[in-house]
C-alpha cells in the first residue's frame, strides 16, 4: 500500500491533569487498611512554595542543572510536570483509626499535615499528556437529554440527519 513505516516516538507517556484530587487504597499486611491520600501532582505543585518542602540536587549537578526555590515558585504546571520529580515524606509514622467499632476496617489520612515534599529535578524531560477528563464536568452534573429533541445542543454541531 505504499505506506510509511510507524515509529513510536515515546514508549511510555505519563497522564496528568486528572479530575479527581485524591485516592482511596486498600493495603496492610491484612488488607483490611483504607488509606485516603490527598498527595496528588496537583498538590505536590500547588504546594511547591511551603517552607516545610526540601529540594534535593545530586552531588555532581553542575551549578546551572540544580533546582531553586526560585525555580520552581516561577514553573507552570506543564513544565513542573515534565521536569520535577516529588516525593511525599511522612514526619511521624501514620497510625491506622479505627473506622467503627463493628468494623473490622480501619483508616489512614496522608494529608497536608503528615509530612512535606521533597523534590528533584529530573535526568531526562518526561514526556506527558493532560487528560481530557480535567476539562469535563462530573458525570452527576450532566442533564437528561430528549431523545426527539433535534436542537444544536443534542446533534453534534446541527447535523443535517437527511444525510444519513
Amino acid at each position: 500500500m505504499d505506506l510509511p513505516p510507524v515509529r513510536r516516538s515515546f514508549a511510555d507517556v505519563g497522564v496528568v491533569g486528572f479530575y479527581n484530587r485524591a485516592n482511596l487504597t486498600v493495603r496492610g499486611d491484612d488488607d483490611m487498611t483504607i488509606t485516603y491520600s490527598d498527595r496528588t501532582e496537583y498538590s505536590a505543585y500547588a504546594e511547591r512554595c511551603r517552607s516545610t518542602n526540601t529540594i534535593e540536587n545530586r552531588v555532581n549537578a553542575v551549578e546551572a542543572k540544580k533546582l531553586t526555590a526560585e525555580q520552581l515558585q516561577r514553573m507552570n504546571f506543564r513544565q513542573f510536570a515534565e521536569t520535577v520529580s516529588h516525593t511525599w515524606k511522612t514526619d511521624q509514622p501514620l497510625a491506622a483509626e479505627d473506622i467503627d467499632p463493628r468494623s473490622e476496617y480501619k483508616v489512614m489520612t496522608r494529608d497536608v499535615n503528615s509530612g512535606h515534599w521533597e523534590y528533584r529535578r529530573r535526568q531526562k524531560r518526561r514526556h506527558v499528556r493532560f487528560s481530557t477528563v480535567l476539562y469535563t464536568d462530573q458525570a452527576h452534573n450532566y442533564q437528561l437529554v430528549d431523545p426527539d429533541d433535534e436542537s444544536t445542543q443534542t446533534s453534534f454541531y446541527g447535523y443535517d440527519h437527511s444525510l444519513m
